[in-house]
């Protein structure tokens, strides 16, 4: 049976179609994603359906100020796009029932999850997609999780493919919650990078439409921006996660650049196997913060730039040489805490280590070895 048959591939199809665009579709990319997810142990057995995925409680912003965050990610039939093979670098399709979850396996998922709630300002609702998709999570079951919050917490934040966000997307969950918040996965704003290299689905233009859309109805919007995806060389990296600062920051309330991890039963993956895929170096990050960040203040921009560095210092996370990563992701979350930027032009002022000499090469020359070069 093919990643694309089976219980439900019609219906996948049919809600593809609406926010899905062609044009932003590498079809190579796609088939090899699609094959890659095919042995995920999940489609097998999904165990649990009232079982959330994890929960816990983590540090953040709030509103420019650091503030307590509960965590809540729940087991859905998983993200619409990544069901038809999806994006070469995400690996939450592991952790996707791949079957139909009903609304009520939903709530009590939440509300098994609710119970860890210890007056956390601020409440993450996070799926392997789209909160707001409705055939991922119902309408519903998205009213009956919101009424479950209440008004208690300052606000609570999901994530969305641009195409869900419609005019009447918000009507049917207002006034549920105090605020919304909703985070787009935007990756980059670069027509190539987004279907050569993310094959992500959807192109830029759907994002400042989409927050448009969202701050009409009060929903304050995250751009989350991918550092590094795959066949782009470092200097590419650099130069593409500025530009999308740049472009995105005027839509934005807050903009998370995210290097890419390397996670499992993925594109990006693959290519590591390979030898042919390096995890964005620490520099590039307070580089492209830095620069994209003094640009769009230049332009107006007031709201939070940050990024948070999921295993950062590790090889399958974006590192430097080891010796000097701690000392760098300090400067990073003194940045994220203050967002002065001061700590990163402080970053490259003051932290002097020979793997600096190293970045600054590989921009200038490119790999040892192409991205490519593997395939």
């Amino acid at each position: 049976m093919s990643a694309a048959s089976g219980p439900g591939a019609d219906a996948t199809v049919v809600g593809i179609a609406k926010v899905i665009d062609q044009d932003v579709v590498n079809p190579a990319l796609n088939d090899e994603a699609r094959a890659i997810r095919a042995d995920i142990p999940m489609r097998q057995d999904p165990g649990d359906l009232e079982d959330y995925i994890r929960c816990w409680s983590e540090d953040d912003v709030l509103d420019g100020k650091p503030c307590r965050a509960l965590v809540v990610i729940l087991k859905t039939r998983g993200c619409t796009w990544a069901l038809a093979g999806g994006c070469t670098m995400c690996g939450y399709a592991n952790e996707s029932a791949w079957s139909k979850v009903s609304n009520d396996q939903l709530v009590r998922q939440f509300e098994k999850a609710w119970r860890k709630y210890d007056g956390e300002e601020l409440v993450k609702i996070y799926t392997s997609g789209s909160f707001i998709d409705p055939k991922e999570i119902p309408v519903p079951a998205q009213q009956r999780i919101l009424d479950l919050v209440g008004m208690g917490p300052k606000k609570v934040a999901f994530e969305s493919l641009p195409g869900f966000i419609q005019p009447g997307t918000f009507e049917a969950i207002a006034g549920r919650v105090q605020r919304l918040e909703v985070g787009v996965g935007v990756e980059s704003s670069n027509h190539r990078v987004l279907r050569d290299a993310v094959n992500k689905g959807h192109g830029f233009d759907t994002f400042p439409r989409a927050a448009a859309i969202c701050k009409e109805h009060g929903v304050s919007v995250k751009a989350y921006l991918m550092c590094k995806p795959p066949f782009l060389k470092e200097s590419d990296a650099l130069t593409d996660s500025t530009q999308t600062i740049i472009d995105a920051a005027p839509h934005s309330n807050v903009v998370s650049l995210n290097p890419t991890n390397i996670q499992g039963r993925t594109v990006v993956d693959a290519l590591y196997r390979r030898g042919s895929y390096r995890a964005p170096w620490l520099w590039t990050l307070v580089q492209a913060l830095l620069d994209g960040r003094t640009v769009a203040e230049e332009a107006g921009f007031d709201q939070i730039l940050k990024s948070d560095v999921i295993a950062a210092g590790q090889d399958r996370g974006a590192h430097n040489c080891g010796a000097c990563d701690e000392r760098v992701g300090k400067y990073l979350k003194k940045y994220k805490d203050t967002q002065d930027k001061k700590w990163l032009a402080e970053c490259l002022e003051r932290v002097r280590c020979d793997c600096r000499y190293e970045w600054e090469l590989v921009r200038e020359l490119g790999p040892l070895v192409p991205g490519y070069a593997g395939l």
